[in-house]
């Protein structure tokens, strides 16, 4: 063969070979990706002819990503519903031209008037159940004559104390307000469970009072002027009070009567001696016991109509801001406020400088733990004069010039009169009749009757039983 031809036979040779080594490494490349094909997830590292231990499912027979379904949203509450609570009682009570009016807001039809005689009207404070209402009244024939009584949803009375007017000292003139300077000062409040009352006569102290024993005294410190209002905590273990100072500023205390009668602390504004803090006008426990909402006013004196609507915590000591009245204007005030009784919601009114009065803006309900707020709907009106949480949605008094109207609004209805101006008493006690009741008929239920107390003093300041710190001598009498 020639040296050409064998060259060229050479070469064809080597061509083959290359020819089929790369073809075989294509083969092998192909079955390597085929392999890894089936083998799972890239980190799945096991040999080709391993077998599997996860079943993989079958191929998608589409090249279109799985779409994950996105989750149907609840549709988003209205919020009307911020007017449903828990807790709240059927009955409200409410004062009226020396009177006070049992109102039941399920059947509006239903309702009377407890009718007083020869006293007046201090302070009065539904039960926690709204099954009772506990008066203070003050006689109009003898100095300084204090009674407490206690009254069913039928008006019928079941419970009194008299003569509690000395169990605490004189002090001076109570500060008022223009509008309520002809009233005597003195305050009455429920404990949540009903347990026991919170009054006091003349505004120098407290007297709390065992709905199944007798009142005791409980002091407070020497640099408190004046006891505005107060009550005992939803806990039952400490009472908190509003005072003033001769200036008017007010002030929340807390103090714990069980231990030693020297535990009180001012709470907010934290500092008594301090200026430029403010001053609060109005205050509620929180349903929990854990503190308080409460109007804080930025102007010291009881002249102020309201301010903005804080929340202070007494375990952390801190205070937060629950609402403002900014919607009415920069002058505008939050004037009265009611908290939910599960805690929830707040109710609150906004009124507006009229002259040298305060005029009603608008009427609010806000969430406690959440910006959820709604404005009720209500027509024009001179002012709210209260705020009452019920079973069936939020009622309000309502003034406009001489005309006074108790109005329900509910998540299912709207506003519905409850009360309109003009309703008399449906009886009218005897002549010479002291604080009476007059029987109040078409009561869906009767009142369960309450045994007379014992009269035994309890033992003073034995946290076992439940008694406060005292110190003056029990004068109150309870009788049946």
């Amino acid at each position: 063969m020639s040296p050409i031809r064998e060259s060229q036979f050479n070469v064809n040779i080597l061509s083959r070979h290359s020819f089929l080594k790369n073809a075989s490494l294509f083969i092998v490349a192909g079955l390597l990706v085929a392999c890894a094909d089936e083998s799972g997830p890239a980190d799945d590292r096991r040999f080709a002819n391993e077998p599997a231990t996860s079943i993989v499912g079958p191929a998608t027979p589409t090249d279109v990503p799985l779409q994950t379904p996105v989750p149907t949203m609840p549709p988003m509450a209205s919020p009307e519903s911020l007017l449903e609570v828990r807790d709240a009682p059927e009955v409200i009570f409410v004062e009226s031209n020396g009177r006070i009016e049992v109102i039941d807001t399920v059947n509006v039809d239903q309702r009377g008037s407890i009718v007083f005689a020869k006293a007046q009207i201090v302070d009065f404070a539904s039960s926690p159940d709204g099954e009772q209402v506990a008066v203070l009244t003050m006689s109009t024939t003898q100095t300084g004559a204090f009674d407490v009584v206690v009254f069913d949803h039928e008006g019928q009375e079941v419970q009194r104390w008299s003569d509690l007017g000395g169990l605490t000292s004189p002090a001076a003139t109570p500060v008022t307000s223009e509008e309520d300077d002809a009233l005597p000062g003195g305050f009455i409040n429920w404990a949540a469970g009903g347990e026991r009352l919170l009054a006091s006569t003349n505004g120098s102290g407290l007297i709390s009072i065992e709905i199944a024993g007798s009142p005791l005294a409980i002091a407070v410190p020497a640099r408190v002027q004046n006891v505005e209002d107060g009550s005992w905590s939803p806990l039952g273990d400490q009472v908190a009070w509003l005072s003033r100072d001769e200036d008017g500023a007010g002030a929340i205390w807390v103090m714990d009567p069980f231990v030693d009668g020297l535990s009180a602390r001012q709470v907010t504004p934290p500092d008594a001696d301090a200026f430029d803090l403010g001053s609060v006008t109005e205050f509620a426990w929180l349903p929990d016991g854990s503190g308080f909402v409460y109007i804080l006013s930025a102007d010291d004196g009881v002249a102020n109509g309201g301010g903005q609507l804080f929340a202070f915590d007494l375990t952390t000591n801190q205070r937060e801001l629950v609402a403002t009245p900014g919607r009415g204007g920069p002058s505008a005030q939050i004037v009265d406020f009611a908290v939910s009784p599960d805690g929830q919601v707040v109710a609150y009114s906004i009124s507006i400088p009229n002259g040298d009065q305060w005029q009603f803006h608008s009427l609010w309900v806000r969430a406690l733990e959440s910006s959820d707020t709604y404005r009720v709907p209500l027509a024009q009106t001179d002012r709210i004069n209260e705020i009452w949480w019920t079973g069936s949605g939020l009622a309000w008094q309502q003034q406009s010039g001489d005309e006074l109207d108790i109005v329900l609004q509910s998540q299912s209805m709207n506003l519905e009169f409850l009360r309109e101006h003009g309703v008399e008493p449906i009886a009218t006690p005897g002549p010479g009749a002291t604080p009476a009741a007059s029987p109040i008929t078409a009561t869906p239920q009767a009142a369960t009757p309450i045994a007379t107390p014992d009269l035994a003093t309890p033992v003073e300041g034995s946290p076992n039983t439940g008694t406060p710190v005292s110190t003056p001598q029990v004068q109150g009498t309870p009788r049946g």
